[in-house]
C-alpha cells in the first residue's frame, strides 16, 4: 500500500506544487498540505498513511517547493 501511496503524492505534488511568486510560500504549502490530505481521502488514502508514505506533509510539500524555487523568480520582494 505504501508504494501506492507514495506514487499518488509523488504525482499530486508535480501536479500541484508550483512556483508561485508574490505568494508567502508558509501559507501555500500549508494550503496545498491541507488540499493533499482531502484528495488523499478522497481517493481513499488516510492522513496515517500519507505520513507513513513520505513523513510530515507540510514537510515534504516544502522540500519539494524548495527544488523548484527559481533563483531570478523566487519568492522575495521585488526590488
Amino acid at each position: 500500500m505504501s508504494n501506492h501511496v507514495l506514487k499518488f503524492v509523488e504525482q499530486w505534488t508535480s501536479q500541484n506544487i508550483h512556483n508561485q511568486a508574490g505568494l508567502d510560500p508558509t501559507d501555500y504549502i500549508s494550503d496545498q498540505a491541507e488540499q493533499l490530505i482531502d484528495d488523499a481521502e478522497a481517493k481513499g488514502i488516510t492522513e496515517d498513511q500519507l505520513e507513513t508514505a513520505v513523513g510530515d506533509v507540510e514537510e515534504y510539500l516544502r522540500e519539494a517547493y524548495v527544488k523548484i524555487e527559481d533563483p531570478d523568480l523566487g519568492f522575495h520582494d521585488p526590488d
